[in-house]
């Protein structure tokens, strides 16, 4: 079997969550913070990923959906997750 490793202690996992630093939100007008939007957050780039997570939905009440394994372990390796 693989190798165990201990779990850090709390004060050590307070360190490294705060060793990076966070971004802020740009503030615009009269002092309030408006967080950044992700690219394309458009009205209709809006609407396409309503009717594409509609249709997911759907798929996955249907019984239907099968995602593509290495498609889903590219996604995860691309986003650092």
């Amino acid at each position: 079997m693989g190798t165990t490793r201990d779990t850090p202690e709390p004060d050590e996992v307070h360190a490294a969550i705060h060793q990076f630093p966070v971004k802020r939100a740009r503030a615009v007008g009269r002092g309030r913070a408006v967080p950044p939007g992700p690219p394309g957050n458009t009205s209709s780039a809006r609407e396409a990923r309503a009717e594409r997570v509609a249709a997911l939905r759907q798929q996955i009440a249907n019984g239907t959906y099968s995602p593509d394994p290495r498609e889903v372990a590219r996604e995860i390796l691309k986003r650092g997750l």
